[in-house]
Order: C-alpha cells, then sequence, then structure tokens
C-alpha cells in the first residue's frame, strides 16, 4: 500500500503543480489547464478511488462467498459447500493443482472461523495476521506499524508540499492522518465487532478492510488539499514591494504639490495662495506627526541627504533603483527619515530570511525531509523484516 501512495502521491503532485504553477509577474504557466483545474482534480480522485476498489484484496468472506457479518451457521454451510466445490479429487487433473490450493486455504478459513474469538481477531487483524492468534506483543507491533505508516506519508506529504504555492496544504493532510490513526486505534481495541459502521459506502466492511480504505484515501486528501492551497496562494513579497511602490509614488505626489505651491508663493505672493498655504500646512503637520509617532529604528541605510557628506561605507544607496534615488533626491529631511525607515524594515526582514535559510551542516541535514523520510523508510523496512 505504502508503494502505491507514494506513487499516486507523486503523479497527482506533478499534475497539480502543472494546473497552478507560475511563472514571471505571476502568470499561469498552462493557463489553458488552469481552466479545467477542478475537472482535474476530480478525475485524479475519483481514478485513485477506482484504483483502489479494483486492487482490493479478497477476505476469507469472498473465497466462501459469504456476507461478512453472516451468523454462524451460514459459515459453516458456506464452508461445506466451497469444500466440496473445490476438492482436488472432485475436479480433473489440469484444475486440480489450482484447487488443491484453495482447499486447503478453505481449511484455514474453517479454522479461523470455527472460533468466535478467532473471528472477531481476524476481523481487526486480518491485514496484520490472518490466523486469528493475537498476542499483545502483535497488537503493538501493529499499533508502531500504523503510527510508522502515518509518520511517513505526512514527510512524503511536506516534502511534496514543498513549493510555495502548495504552502498552505500543510495544515490540512496531518489533520486527516492524525484523524486516521486515531480511528485506527478504535477500530482495532474497541470491544464493539463492526466499530464505525455508521460511516457511508464502507460502513459494512470489516475493521481491518476500513483502516485500508482510509489509508488509501490519504493521496485523494493531499490532492485536495493542494488545490485549496493553490486557490488561496498570495505571493506576499510582491504585495509588500506593491505596498512599497505606492507609498513612494504617495510620497512623491506630495512633493510635486509641495514644489507647485512654493512656485505659485514665490510668483503671486502670499495673499493670493492662501488657501493653498492652509493645505501647505496641514500637509507638513501630518508628516510631522508621522515622523515624530514613528519608532526609531537603528540606522542601517543611509539615504542621500543634503546636510552629510557622503560616505561610500555607510551609504547603501547604490542598491536602489534610479527611480528610487531621483525620488530621495527630491525629499526634504523628515521624507527622507520616512523612507529610510522604511528600507530598514525591508532590509531586515530580508536578513531575517536570509539567517532562517542559512544554518550549519548538521541543521541542514535534521531540517531536511529527504533524511526523514529515509530514516523512517529505514526504520519501516526493519519492522517489517523481524515480523516476516
Amino acid at each position: 500500500m505504502m508503494e502505491s501512495i507514494l506513487i499516486q502521491g507523486l503523479a497527482g503532485s506533478i499534475i497539480i503543480y502543472m494546473v497552478f504553477s507560475r511563472g514571471k509577474n505571476n502568470l499561469l504557466l498552462f493557463p489553458r489547464l488552469n481552466k479545467f483545474k477542478y475537472i482535474i482534480s476530480s478525475l485524479l480522485c475519483l481514478s485513485i478511488i477506482a484504483y483502489t476498489t479494483i486492487s482490493k484484496p479478497q477476505t476469507y468472506y469472498d473465497i466462501i462467498q459469504v456476507d461478512r457479518w453472516a451468523p454462524r451457521t451460514e459459515l459453516v454451510q458456506a464452508i461445506r459447500i466451497a469444500k466440496k466445490k473445490y476438492h482436488p479429487d472432485k475436479n480433473k487433473l489440469d484444475e486440480k493443482s489450482n484447487y488443491t490450493e484453495l482447499f486447503y486455504e478453505i481449511q484455514k478459513i474453517e479454522t479461523v472461523f470455527s472460533s468466535e474469538t478467532k473471528r472477531n481477531n481476524y476481523n481487526k487483524y486480518g491485514d496484520f495476521r490472518a490466523d486469528g492468534n493475537i498476542e499483545d506483543r502483535n497488537i503493538i507491533l501493529c499499533l508502531i506499524l500504523g503510527a510508522a505508516f502515518h509518520v511517513y506519508s505526512c514527510l512524503f506529504g511536506l516534502f511534496l508540499s514543498f513549493p510555495s504555492i502548495f504552502r498552505k496544504s500543510r495544515g490540512l493532510f496531518p489533520v486527516y492522518s492524525i484523524a486516521v490513526f486515531c480511528a485506527e486505534l478504535h477500530m482495532r481495541l474497541s470491544d464493539d465487532p463492526n466499530p464505525l459502521s455508521f460511516l457511508p459506502i464502507i460502513g459494512g466492511l470489516l475493521p481491518f478492510e476500513k483502516i485500508r480504505v482510509l489509508r488509501s484515501l490519504f493521496t485523494c486528501v493531499l490532492i485536495i488539499s493542494f488545490v485549496y492551497a493553490s486557490n488561496h496562494y498570495r505571493d506576499y513579497d510582491e504585495i509588500l514591494n506593491g505596498m512599497l511602490k505606492g507609498n513612494l509614488i504617495t510620497n512623491k505626489r506630495i512633493i510635486d504639490l509641495t514644489q507647485s505651491l512654493i512656485v505659485q508663493l514665490q510668483t503671486h505672493g502670499i495673499g493670493s495662495t492662501s488657501t493653498s498655504s492652509g493645505q501647505n500646512k496641514n500637509k507638513k503637520k501630518s508628516n510631522s506627526t508621522s515622523s515624530t509617532n514613528a519608532t526609531p529604528l537603528p540606522p542601517k541605510i543611509k539615504v542621500d541627504s543634503d546636510n552629510e557628506q557622503e560616505d561610500p561605507q555607510l551609504e547603501v544607496i547604490q542598491q536602489l533603483s534610479e527611480p528610487l534615488k531621483e525620488l530621495a533626491s527630491t525629499m526634504n529631511e523628515a521624507q527622507k527619515k520616512q523612507l529610510q525607515n522604511v528600507l530598514n524594515i525591508a532590509f531586515a526582514a530580508k536578513g531575517k530570511e536570509n539567517k532562517k535559510e542559512g544554518g550549519g551542516f548538521l541543521s541542514r541535514i535534521f531540517g531536511s525531509s529527504f533524511f526523514w523520510i529515509i530514516l523512517v523508510g529505514y526504520v519501516f523496512q526493519i519492522i517489517k523484516n523481524y515480523l516476516s
């Protein structure tokens, strides 16, 4: 089952990434596929469900062709009919070998269903031990393997959700894995012979069959979470850049209006522009209040100023674009300080991101999803070899 989940999850995530992937300027790489995003995701989920239904292994009840919750009398009668049907001495020589294996399998079924305790154990642990002989040690190992399966699935999902458009899905599919593991604990350890019988479609299955179905649906949940994360994806770097550009454009407009007001005052005098001077005072008051309310930050960036000498070691004006340089040259001292604070905040946030991305050699190894996937897979293989 683990191999099929890995293959299905990898193929589904690649298709979903092609549907929602974006290139430069936040444009879709495959806009035609994106138009049919819901149809494609629905077809992927339906194909996974169909594959799970077709690849469902046979149970003892399917071999003797009886209902899973049939009473004991029907079981005995069905076993008697199956033994007569597949008895090697009553069939042709070319079919004798196949019927011999089925006949021995029916004898095992008769041994398991001869005891109600063994039958209940088979119903709950048939995927772990089919003989119905379950001890406490077997129960603990079965639960450990179940936990390892869900941890490995979550690590695989975290690895596939590494692209930024899938990051929001990391809060969805782990919740499903935890819920399925809790349901697995309930179905394995409950005294009820048919726990969670209220579930639609799968309510009439055996407990270990329900667990198998719920595990196989992890890939569908992973794809649905990827679709949800892609639909709600927002490029916050682009949003912050847009806010910064809007702020700079607004400041540029204020500067242009102030300069035009100064020209009017110099040309026509104070009396003719009393209204404009009142607006200019209001703008100066707003600029002074915003500069006094701003929290002082350490001057990491020095914006070009008329009152300071040029120092190439302290100034970072070379890192700025040409429009930003022109804008800084037309600002007064208060506006340059505000621009300096904005740039300090931006560069400080960028520095924190670089520190998080950096790190030592060990932190990179233990922080990698590949390491934990390989480690859990290795432990899973050791437990599997020990049980076999």
